[in-house]
């Protein structure tokens, strides 16, 4: 995650209940701030934001969430109400500079509430998008004004915009049959809307970018495709707003012979604001990986990273944080 100055790394150790925290300056000094104690579970991929000049992440431990701030030099819950215990976060972006929290419910299915901090105060939560069957994660927008939703079934993908009245509409739709995954929320540039989508079909899992163009009066709009992966592999990522630039990072994996682990490589491309791709950069590979990486780019300075945290070995498995410069794009 990265914020005006100051990007932020973020690993997981599940097995210590903590997860740690790496700070990078402009001139790439890092620091590790103090670990987050207590984390039986992180929220999704994307849950970690930067509100105004702190990095924020969605943590839980086990039965209710908690979002916590770094600030005073060390990790402050931010109070969420009493009525989301047993809630989880989904994930969390910055719309008008107010925190928002994506929440589902785990114990009844497509039940979702969105939550957003005021200054200090929370303000009463409200219901998701209306969907019978999918996955939602929110979404980011290049202007930073509007909450959006990305939601994905087996037959349908939709970006829901919540308007002034707390009502939803669908604002771009996807129609297609089969099985999909999704690891992070719609982008909304100057001109369209964008998500990302893996099509999970037997061995190869396609993952391409879907854009449609934002119409006016929030009318509903088609989308169209742009694919990013090339290989008969599994694949899998996600799209970030990077300081208004769109870029997409996955991994293309196969599953070793022996069937223990991937032998996986990771891409990125900075996409246009249509979705797409303006240069395309194979960032690693991995003979041997147990578990799929977690992913992320980030602005240090005026250079790109793309950040890859990757579980490595067998019998002793070890967590490995890895950035990787980028070309800048045109």
């Amino acid at each position: 995650m990265t914020g005006a100055s100051t990007a932020y790394v973020v690993a997981g150790k599940y097995r210590e209940n903590r997860a740690y925290v790496w700070s990078i300056g402009p001139e790439a000094t890092v620091r590790r701030l103090p670990s987050v104690p207590y984390v039986r579970k992180l929220a999704p991929n994307g849950s970690g934001v930067v509100w105004g000049d702190k990095p924020c992440l969605g943590t839980s431990d086990g039965t209710v969430p908690q979002v916590v701030c770094f600030q005073d030099e060390a990790w402050q819950p931010q109070g969420l109400p009493d009525s989301l215990a047993g809630w989880a976060i989904q994930n969390m972006e910055v719309t008008d500079g107010n925190l928002v929290v994506l929440l589902i419910n785990p114990l009844v299915p497509n039940q979702s509430l969105i939550a957003a901090k005021q200054g200090d105060k929370w303000a009463e939560p409200i219901p998701g998008p209306p969907i019978s069957d999918g996955i939602l994660y929110l979404g980011s927008d290049v202007a930073g004004s509007r909450v959006l939703v990305g939601t994905v079934s087996p037959t349908r993908r939709a970006v829901w915009s919540l308007a002034a009245d707390g009502s939803w509409r669908s604002v771009a739709a996807s129609p297609w049959k089969g099985l999909v995954n999704q690891n992070s929320g719609p982008v909304a540039t100057k001109t369209n809307y964008l998500f990302s989508r893996t099509d999970i079909k037997g061995r190869t899992w396609p993952f391409a970018i879907d854009g449609a163009r934002i119409q006016p009066s929030d009318r509903l709009s088609q989308t169209t495709k742009s694919p990013l992966s090339r290989s008969k592999r599994r694949a899998q990522g996600r799209l970030v707003l990077l300081q208004g630039r769109p870029w997409a990072i996955w991994q293309e994996g196969r599953p070793l012979s022996d069937r223990q682990g991937e032998s996986t490589t990771v891409y990125a491309a900075a996409l246009s604001a249509r979705g797409v791709p303006t240069r395309r950069s194979r960032v690693a590979h991995f003979a041997r990986l147990t578990w799929p990486c977690s992913l992320d780019v980030l602005r240090v300075g005026n250079r790109t990273f793309a950040v890859v945290t990757a579980s490595v070995g067998l019998s002793r498995q070890r967590t490995r944080v890895r950035m990787y410069p980028l070309p800048e794009p045109k």
